[in-house]
This record gives structure tokens, C-alpha cells and sequence, in this order.
């Protein structure tokens, strides 16, 4: 990593420089719903919803997940990892329901309950995006904040090792 992301890092910590690093990509994520309608998919549910709804779940999840992070280290960040979570498993459990309507819906025909396919049989593709996203935050969250690397002497000679005994350090290896 670059010296300014090591140093962010540092005044954060790593999960919380995560969560805002995910939360700003939220923003554009809401951005984006907000600007461009996605292909009309009747049977996703979160296709089905109002645009604005898209955009203020991607904003106010982001928002949250980069508020949690700008705390830095020492605080629960839980709510973040929870935050940066709901709508990739929101969109994956629409197009999972929307995949299962598909694969039933020949059976639905049959029984004369519809007169055409209904579901979305591409769901499981989009399914398996989100579900994969939602499965790396997941991953992510359980991670714990790694200590900071120690900084070494300019000079090696210079080393100590702390954990030495300091009368072994005095006398010449072999002495006894």
C-alpha cells in the first residue's frame, strides 16, 4: 500500500479504513440507482421498488458503515460491518426468490395458476453475485484489527531484542 493508505491505516485501523473505503463505494452504488433505472426484472423485489428507495438504502448504509469507520480504532465497529451487509444480502435474497419463482413456474402453468413464465431464471446469477458479496463482508467483519508492524532501528546493529536476558547479553556467547 501506498504511504498515504498506510497512514490512514494507522490512524484508523485497517477494519475501520474498510469500512470507509466500502461505504464511499455504497454512495456511488446509490448514486448510480439514483441516475440509471436497471432492467426491469418484475419478479426482483428490489427491482421492483422505487428508484429513491434503492439510492437512499445504498446511501444511508454507506453513510452509517462510513461514520462507524471515521471513529477509528478502539470502538465497535460492528454496526458498520452490518450496515456495509444489508443491501448485497437484500439483492441476493430478491433474485434467489425470484430464481426459485422460475424454476416453479412451469408447475404454476401447469396447474393453470399463470398463463406465462413468471420469476426471473437468470436470478441465480445476480444470487450468486450479491450472495458472494455478502459472504466476503461477512468474511471481512470477523477479521480482528492486526497489531501495528514494529518500526526498525536505522541502524541494525542497534537492535535489542526485549525479550533477552540482559546478563546473556553482557557476556561473550560460550562464557559461562
Amino acid at each position: 500500500m501506498g504511504p498515504r493508505v498506510d497512514e490512514l491505516a494507522d490512524r484508523l485501523g485497517w477494519r475501520a479504513l474498510w469500512l470507509v473505503m466500502v461505504g464511499s463505494a455504497w454512495i456511488v452504488l446509490g448514486a448510480g440507482a439514483s441516475i440509471d433505472r436497471q432492467v426491469d426484472r418484475p419478479w426482483v423485489l428490489t427491482q421492483i421498488l422505487p428508484t429513491w428507495v434503492l439510492a437512499v438504502g445504498w446511501w444511508v448504509t454507506g453513510a452509517v458503515a462510513i461514520g462507524v469507520g471515521l471513529r477509528g480504532k478502539g470502538h465497535d465497529d460492528g454496526l458498520g460491518h452490518l450496515a456495509l451487509y444489508l443491501m448485497p444480502a437484500a439483492k441476493s435474497l430478491s433474485f434467489i426468490a425470484a430464481w426459485v419463482i422460475a424454476l416453479v413456474s412451469p408447475l404454476l402453468q401447469h396447474t393453470g395458476m399463470t398463463s406465462h413464465p413468471v420469476g426471473d431464471p437468470d436470478g441465480w446469477y445476480a444470487a450468486t453475485i450479491w450472495g458472494t458479496t455478502s459472504l466476503m463482508l461477512g468474511v471481512v467483519a470477523g477479521w480482528p484489527n492486526p497489531d501495528p508492524l514494529p518500526i526498525p532501528p536505522a541502524d541494525p546493529t542497534l537492535a535489542v531484542d526485549p525479550t533477552a536476558d540482559p546478563a546473556a547479553a553482557q557476556s561473550p556467547a560460550g562464557d559461562a
